[in-house]
């Protein structure tokens, strides 16, 4: 489906709410704690839909024509910001890996839409995934148009399994407006052209994290002792995922610090599995916009105090971020110092991927003389970093490999990671940028 076919998709979509109030609205898949064997489907319905008999419904299965999973779906609403509406989820389980499913809403003893699926492969297996933030939702026209577009596109040929969203999924500048709450609705892949067909994960960042948004952006075991929790980490293939709050403290101690750090020393031990480790968040850790000097001054200096030394010992190989509304990229580096030989470096490589850049544009204008910055691009909307693609692979058992890479293809960023006798050595990370 080329981009215009996509373009007049979401709009149709976009033009049902209007029409269809009944219908469930915001549909998407999120990530749960082991998407090999489940998904956990959500949306949302007017309060006035929910009175029918009997209640909603997700049907499923690997036959489209013979949907013959049936589960009950689980209610919670709220009336902050004006919300109106009802919150749905329903768990689809006992699924098996790498396999295709079918699903269906039955709201009022209508079946809806049927979309579908795949699930998360076995260990160590390749996976693709897309990654972006600050898609934004307030105006339709704005710079992550084009991201928005893309990567449906991507999504609707089927290239992709998972995606990965750094946040600042909604921007709602406007406190207390139902624009935050309906993200899935009002932003053009958030719909079922995209978000309905690809499990996503996300980070709850600033303008996404009031606590209403929270039920729209369930994310895996995120309630502990009766209260929401920012942080979580699962497998999908060979890779293992973490992501954190940087809007909440990560101080060493704290509780999410103390999280990451065990999560990634199970992490380091699980290698032959499950090789690669990538960990993200909403704010960067090594940028150098010289639009931003706070977020890539003290505060960069902050975060890498809390974190650098443990990405290092434990070997994360890749971290993705947004917050600036660029695309950055830093060669394998530890405490500034780039390791450009780019050959088992021993070092994460850092990568701020906010370049959808919301309404509020994309940034440019870049720092003199940053010895660690491998990449910098100043995006304007006409040429803009989309939607970025992570490419995993186990290319044998002794050696593997990861790409970061940006739409449209222009070329592909190449991590390798290979296996000695008696350990796991670190990552040669070669290839080409990819960018418009």
């Amino acid at each position: 489906m080329g981009l215009v076919g996509v373009a007049l998709l979401l709009l149709g979509l976009m033009v049902g709410w209007v029409v269809g109030l009944e219908d469930p609205v915001g549909i998407h898949l999120q990530i749960t704690a082991d998407p090999r064997f489940s998904a956990r489907v959500m949306w949302s319905l007017p309060q006035t839909a929910l009175r029918a008999v009997p209640p909603t419904s997700c049907i499923y299965g690997t036959d489209p024509s013979a949907l013959d999973a049936n589960v009950s779906a689980l209610t919670s609403t709220y009336t902050a910001g004006g919300f109106k509406g009802a919150l749905q989820q329903c768990e689809l389980v006992n699924l098996q890996p790498a396999t295709r499913y079918y699903y269906a809403i039955v709201a009022n003893n209508v079946q809806f839409r049927t979309l579908h699926f795949t699930t998360a492969p076995e260990l160590s297996a390749p996976i693709r995934a897309i990654n972006w933030a600050d898609m934004g939702i307030q105006n339709p026209t704005a710079t992550s148009l084009h991201t928005q577009l893309a990567a449906a596109n991507d999504v609707q040929n089927g290239s992709y399994t998972l995606i990965i969203n750094a946040g600042d999924t909604s921007c709602a500048l406007s406190p207390g407006t139902e624009a935050r709450v309906f993200q899935f609705r009002l932003n053009a892949p958030h719909s079922p052209g995209v978000f309905g067909l690809l499990p996503h994960s996300c980070v709850v960042p600033r303008t996404d994290a009031d606590d209403y948004n929270l039920e729209v952006l369930d994310i895996p075991n995120s309630w502990v002792l009766d209260r929401f929790c920012f942080y979580y980490s699962f497998d999908y293939g060979c890779v293992h995922f973490v992501s954190f709050s940087t809007e909440h403290d990560v101080s060493r101690g704290s509780e999410q610090w103390e999280f990451v750090v065990a999560d990634l020393k199970r992490a380091q031990a699980n290698r032959d599995k499950v090789p690669w480790i990538v960990a993200f968040t909403h704010h960067p850790f090594y940028c150098s916009s010289s639009t931003e000097p706070g977020r890539c001054g003290p505060e960069m200096d902050n975060f890498l105090e809390a974190f650098e030394d443990v990405f290092h010992q434990y070997g994360v190989d890749l971290f993705t971020s947004g917050h600036n509304h660029c695309y950055e990229r830093s060669w394998p580096v530890y405490q500034k110092q780039p390791i450009k030989t780019l050959h088992r470096p021993n070092a994460t490589v850092y990568v701020v991927n906010g370049a959808a850049g919301d309404i509020e544009g994309t940034q440019g204008g870049w720092t003199d003389n940053v010895d660690w910055r491998k990449d910098a691009r100043t995006i304007r909307q006409a040429v803009s970093i989309r939607a970025a693609h992570i490419n995993a692979n186990q290319r044998s058992t002794r050696t593997y490999n990861l790409s970061f890479l940006s739409a449209p293809p222009l070329a592909t960023k190449v991590l390798y990671r290979g296996h000695s006798d008696t350990a796991l050595d670190r990552r040669v990370f070669t290839g080409r940028d990819e960018h418009t």
